[in-house]
């Protein structure tokens, strides 16, 4: 065991649209220092691991063949790789053999600056552990490629007949990370075994029943399938609550951020004790309270596109200042959506190609641009879309909000006359 810190990294992974982001520092404390040899015996390390220590990673590929690589079970572990450059450390599950990567089932746990490839099911699965609440973990400067299901999965420890007496993962940080589902990644999804009653059961982030996430500055790309619809790339959904999704860049997602999903039939709402929005509340079940989207480049060029933000039973959301743009492939499907009776949502200071009301929902639209021309983007395809200065339309065009101080890039806002969408020029 040793302690102290190495040499400055190099960036992780490139961020259209977001600014490049610090290296978190070593952490101090207890150090465990692991080399790839030892990859058959993380998860033991893992699970003898103290409350605090710092598990730090040495360069090299950890071929991961147990069906969870590690079980992060104790308070204020770290996971990190020693260079704090996710190039240089990945965690690999092969031919898809290891079920789970990296298990989080305890508070205020980081795992940062490595890379997470081919599980099998989840990379990253975050679920209460020992029947309390899990809060406070962060997952930073992560490269996550190809999981056969969903990227990041996070759910409650109880079934949805059960979610009164259920405890919850809240407070989580993911940031800086990328996403990437291959051709390769996208080719396994319906065949893997535990994919047969949907084929296409894959997406980035999901998040039941989830309270105070902030996701910023990642960028997710590809998360589709080939035949069949996939989840979302960022999607909090079984009644959460209080997230802010901000500073994103998305290319070439099914869905890119969704808050709820369907009418809510057969679904049991997490309990809180102020009841949110009872006053406005169309029937007794709503899908998320009080979502954030802000600040984010969504653009979609595959017909496999649904549509960019799903509003569904979302009360109290707000999507200020985005730009969503389809085109090309992306021949159906809606930029932004808000559907039933309880999406009660604001959308505002947003370019989007179509805001469309689906199945009674309600909303205040503000200033936004509707059917942008591609050619007022810097270089849509790549999913960079800041503004030209022709961009007539959208230049100086929005409305001063005090929920609106910067842009994507981190660089301030006009006061009184912000420009419409994510990039202020």
């Amino acid at each position: 065991m040793t302690s102290g810190d190495v040499n400055p990294p190099m960036a992780d992974a490139p961020l259209i649209g977001a600014t490049s982001c610090d290296p978190l520092p070593m952490p101090s404390g207890n150090i465990i220092d692991v080399t790839p040899a030892q990859a058959d015996q993380l998860g033991t390390i893992a699970l003898g691991a103290s409350p605090g220590d710092v598990i730090r990673l040495a360069d090299g590929t950890y071929n991961i063949t147990a069906g969870v690589g590690m079980n992060l079970s104790k308070p204020g572990l770290t996971v990190i790789s020693a260079s704090r450059d996710a190039s240089k450390v990945t965690l690999d599950g092969g031919a898809y053999v290891s079920r789970e990567l990296i298990q989080i089932t305890a508070s205020n746990v980081t795992v940062a600056h490595i890379t997470l490839k081919n599980a099998r099911n989840h990379p990253i699965h975050l679920y209460p552990g020992a029947g309390a609440d899990i809060t406070g973990a962060m997952i930073y400067g992560v490269v996550i490629i190809d999981g056969g299901q969903q990227f990041i999965k996070s759910n409650p420890d109880k079934s949805n007949a059960e979610v009164a007496t259920a405890h919850f993962v809240d407070d989580v940080t993911v940031a800086c990370s990328t996403f990437t589902m291959t051709a390769a990644g996208r080719a396994y999804v319906p065949i893997n075994p535990d994919n047969t009653g949907y084929p296409c059961y894959t997406g980035g982030i999901d998040a039941h029943s989830a309270k105070g996430w902030l996701v910023r500055r990642n960028r997710f790309e590809g998360i589709y399938c080939d035949s069949g619809l996939a989840e979302h790339a960022i999607h909090f959904w079984h009644c959460g609550r209080d997230q802010l999704i901000e500073q994103n860049g998305f290319v070439n997602n099914a869905r890119a951020i969704g808050l709820g999903l369907t009418d809510g039939a057969g679904f049991n709402e997490r309990p809180y004790a102020d009841n949110p929005h009872a006053a406005d509340k169309m029937g007794a079940y709503a899908g998320n309270y009080d979502g954030m989207i802000r600040n984010n480049f969504i653009f979609a060029d595959v017909s496999a596109f649904d549509c960019g933000i799903c509003l569904e039973q979302a009360m109290g959301a707000k999507v200020i200042a985005n730009t969503v743009v389809r085109t090309g492939m992306a021949t159906t499907g809606n930029a932004v959506e808000y559907r039933f009776a309880n999406s009660l949502v604001t959308i505002d200071n947003t370019i989007a190609t179509s805001i469309v009301m689906r199945d009674a929902g309600r909303a205040t639209l503000g200033t936004n641009q509707l059917a942008p021309p591609v050619t007022q983007f810097v270089n849509a395809a790549a999913g960079d879309l800041h503004l030209k200065d022709t961009a007539t339309d959208a230049l100086d065009k929005g409305t001063m909000r005090a929920d609106l101080t910067d842009d994507i890039d981190g660089e301030p806002r006009a006061s009184a006359t912000p420009d419409l969408g994510a990039d202020e020029r």
